[in-house]
């Protein structure tokens, strides 16, 4: 479980950023080394780890993640879509691992509904590049490998951990055991991945 303990805000700056990389030709979003990336592929590396959580609020119930407050709602939708594509690498990286699950839990509203809609958006367009190319064998593997994760293992909820944890995981977890199997083949298939 990954709570951050200081309170993170995202800016708007961050989008400006990206979207000058978007322009640039540069992969918007592109993975940053910080100390929350590696402490989630840290701990997906243990044997023992199945999933993973990544909490929205500290112990005290206060948000400890989000996007700056003077950010509107359609800007925070493009910061989630732009910081969803730069976290593909380190999701990538819990397939490699074996993971089942990477959960986002107690998120507030306006992150979780900005992370949904940035979900949807990629997964359509993963979906579209999929049937403009005249099928799955057609496409850049590791674009099956981003809609598979993005399809089964990175789930975004707004709910308490309490709450999701029991029922969730009970039924998840034995139908991730068989997927995981599929996913980490394919991107073994993915050039420049060794899923070992």
């Amino acid at each position: 479980m990954i709570t951050p303990t200081t309170h993170l805000r995202v800016p708007l700056e961050r989008l400006d950023q990206l979207r000058a990389e978007v322009h640039s030709g540069t992969d918007a979003g592109a993975i940053e080394a910080n100390s929350v990336n590696a402490t989630i592929l840290d701990n997906a590396r243990s044997a023992r780890v199945q999933f993973t959580i990544f909490r929205g609020r500290d112990e005290a119930g206060l948000g400890s993640w989000g996007f700056d407050p003077d950010i509107d709602d359609a800007s925070a939708r493009e910061l989630a879509y732009y910081l969803l594509r730069g976290q593909m690498q380190v999701y990538r990286g819990l397939v490699a691992a074996g993971l089942l699950l990477h959960l986002h839990v107690e998120w507030p509203t306006r992150e979780l509904r900005a992370y949904q809609a940035a979900l949807q958006r990629r997964r359509r367009e993963l979906r579209e590049a999929v049937r403009a190319a005249g099928g799955p064998s057609h496409v850049e593997p590791i674009d099956l490998v981003d809609l598979w994760i993005l399809r089964h293992m990175t789930l975004f909820f707004g709910v308490g951990l309490d709450t999701l944890l029991d029922p969730f995981l009970a039924e998840s977890l034995p139908i991730m055991e068989r997927r995981i199997v599929t996913a980490r083949h394919m991107l073994r298939q993915a050039e420049g991945w060794d899923a070992r």
